[in-house]
């Protein structure tokens, strides 16, 4: 199968370093009153960035789960997978129903003076690394033929599940961007 609507290993690969950049660009211009200031509804963006950075690794280990055991449990996928855009219609879809984040909501984070900050943008940093460098251990043909368990969308392929594991940091970075009135655009 050719991708040719860039979501080859190669260019999710590049939408990883993409995203690294723009979402430690994003947090890092808050005042650090700002970065932990709790809103009315929701979490700050401290607790944004720690809950991301939760999520990124919880699904970068999920990628080392051997293929041969997701296959056994779930099978193997029989239609090809959709498109970045498709999953992107779909999780926001979904997400709008309701769903939420269960065990990975965040504890509310307090500022330690400005090091907190820096520790979490570092942790974001490495945690978004690893999960670019997961795509070294697969074939492009396993990526669409591996299914695996998302919680709330059901089976969906390995390419698939990347996919979310990109879309997830852009769906919280735009809501703390429109809780705080910044800017911050991704693929255009």
């Amino acid at each position: 199968m050719e991708y040719s609507s860039g979501d080859d290993k190669i260019e999710l690969i590049k939408k990883v370093e993409h995203l690294k950049k723009k979402i430690f660009s994003f947090y890092s211009e808050f005042s650090e009153d700002e970065f932990f200031q709790v809103p009315t509804k929701g979490w700050s963006p401290a607790e944004n960035l720690n809950h991301l950075s939760k999520v990124t690794n919880s699904l970068t280990m999920s990628f080392f789960i051997p293929k041969f055991f997701t296959s056994l449990i779930f099978g193997k996928s029989k239609v090809e997978s959709r498109s970045f855009q498709e999953m992107s219609r779909l999780y926001l879809a979904l997400l709008k129903e309701g769903k939420d984040s269960g065990p990975f909501a965040p504890r509310r984070e307090k500022p330690i003076g400005s090091k907190r900050q820096m520790d979490l943008l570092s942790a974001w940093n490495i945690s978004i690394e690893k999960y670019g460098e997961v795509l070294n251990h697969w074939q492009e043909q396993d990526l669409d033929s591996n299914l695996v368990f998302h919680p709330f969308m059901g089976k969906i392929t390995s390419r698939e599940m990347f996919m979310v594991g990109l879309l997830h940091p852009i769906h919280h970075t735009k809501i703390v961007s429109e809780r705080t009135g910044r800017s911050v655009q991704f693929f255009d």
